[in-house]
């Protein structure tokens, strides 16, 4: 209507145009805040959820390794008794003279069948040999008395086979725990000079080695794992050298280098028998 409401109106416009900045950084300005915060945020779970997940891991690591420590000291004491049990047993009269009576009575089947290959005949004549038969009769025996062992803390109630071999490594005599793992296939007559219970090596050697390269083990071992002829079952095997004379029968003994054992006395385990595998297995 005149020119003072002309001048009023370019007013307002202008203060309305220089406060338009602060309209906008009033809506703008939250808006970044909370961005940076969410951000800030998110970056903060992170760190703290990743030093809590390092903290749960070393203490999960930690309760690992106590329950691994207690376990191989319980499994260290468990073998250490079965040790201690074969052992022994090399100390009797009876099984090395059953032994040296085999291997003079079977001298000419043993050098056939210790180079691993099949020899039909020598197999059968061994396997008909009296003092074979009285050999493996003797392990059965011995084999009854030390699971009648079970349950009084000797360790007996571990072990599932025992048996015999010559200097050789040829399988005399073998008797089983449980009679249903005794199978057609027997291991008797069969050479193991490449397996580790024998030669004392830390695994099992080719099947096709050269055995007169192999000799007996000189001390109680350990054997690696492996897999039985007869049952199909994974194992491991606690072996003592025979030896003709009593005297070397102490592992702190060292017997000459031109001694060598007159046999090797053999007893597995199935893998999950120990107690402590046992236990751990146990559904309840």
């Amino acid at each position: 209507q005149n020119v003072q409401q002309v001048i009023g109106a370019i007013d307002n416009w202008e203060r309305a145009r220089t406060r338009r900045p602060l309209y906008l950084l009033g809506i703008v300005g939250p808006i970044l805040l909370l961005l940076l915060m969410m951000l800030f945020s998110a970056r903060s779970i992170s760190v703290a959820k990743e030093g809590a997940l390092q903290r749960i891991q070393q203490r999960s690591l930690d309760s690992n390794q106590f329950a691994a420590k207690f376990a191989a000291k319980t499994l260290e004491s468990e073998i250490d008794i079965l040790f201690r049990l074969v052992a022994s047993e090399t100390r009797r009269d009876e099984l090395a003279g059953l032994l040296l009576k085999v291997t003079e009575q079977a001298r000419p089947q043993l050098e056939q069948l210790a180079d691993g290959k099949p020899h039909p005949q020598a197999f059968k004549e061994l396997i008909a040999l009296d003092a074979r038969q009285e050999l493996e009769d003797y392990l059965r025996r011995r084999l009854q008395e030390m699971r009648a062992q079970e349950g009084d803390g000797s360790g007996a109630a571990l072990f599932n086979s025992i048996f015999i071999t010559d200097a050789q490594g040829t399988n005399l005599g073998i008797t089983f725990a449980d009679p249903n793992d005794q199978t057609e296939s027997s291991p008797v007559g069969r050479n193991f000079a490449y397996r580790s219970y024998f030669n004392g090596q830390r695994s099992d050697s080719p099947q096709n080695l050269d055995r007169s390269q192999v000799q007996p083990t000189r001390g109680t071992r350990l054997s690696s794992s492996f897999r039985s002829t007869s049952t199909g079952k994974w194992k491991i095997g606690v072996s003592v050298p025979i030896w003709e004379e009593h005297e070397y029968a102490d592992d702190l003994v060292q017997p000459p280098e031109d001694v060598i054992p007159i046999g090797v006395l053999v007893l597995t385990m199935n893998l999950g028998d120990f107690e402590l595998l046992s236990e751990a297995s146990d559904p309840n």
